[in-house]
């Protein structure tokens, strides 16, 4: 219900997604954007940046028929967790390095090579996460606590990054690859109910 309080804005954001989402699997359109490897990574940000922060908004505005206006804070933690899915998507690629090598497929890894990839691309992008976060911190009034323990996933990513400078097992990636999504979620849901 409500759906007529959704302004363009919103409605252009899920009609972009929705194409997206069609264009990511081959449907016998002659389109694949998976197939496009360069960017998988950011059609993965995209789809979670979506699902945990654009449509909880989204539905609440429908549930309580009220607008929301979008502010930094929202753009900030929409940016925040798009930088931190694609960065994650990145480091599962180093998993599947040398089958995308023999099978042709350009992902960052086959592209630019493992070490490369990790020391160059994912580990200047986790630092640009933690600063961002730092200063949007400071920016907002945020308490010192409260910075610290929002900064705990993207810790724990960059020492799960440097880790791999050999790399590892397959159940070693799988674990820490989605448990840093879980633990981002954990740490985002335990700041709001600590700290709100």
């Amino acid at each position: 219900p409500n759906y007529e309080i959704l302004t363009w804005k919103w409605l252009t954001v899920l009609f972009f997604t929705t194409v997206l989402s069609f264009g990511y699997y081959d449907l016998k359109l002659g389109i694949s954007l998976r197939k496009t490897m360069l960017l998988k990574p950011f059609l993965i940000g995209w789809t979670w940046a979506i699902t945990t922060v654009f449509l909880p908004v989204l539905f609440l505005m429908l549930k309580n028929e009220t607008h929301y206006v979008i502010d930094a804070k929202f753009y900030f933690l929409f940016s925040q967790t798009f930088m931190y899915c694609v960065v994650n998507a990145i480091l599962f690629d180093l998993k599947d390095y040398e089958d995308d090598s023999n099978r042709n497929l350009k992902t960052f890894v086959v592209k630019y090579g493992y070490h490369f990839t990790l020391n160059r691309i994912i580990l200047p992008l986790i630092f640009l996460g933690f600063l961002s976060f730092v200063i949007f911190g400071i920016c907002y009034g945020l308490p010192l606590h409260r910075i610290l323990f929002m900064l705990i996933p993207i810790v724990f990513l960059a020492i799960f990054a440097f880790k791999l400078n050999r790399p590892k097992a397959i159940l070693y990636y799988l674990i820490a690859i989605d448990g840093m999504i879980l633990l981002k979620a954990i740490c985002g849901i335990l700041s709001v109910i600590l700290f709100e």
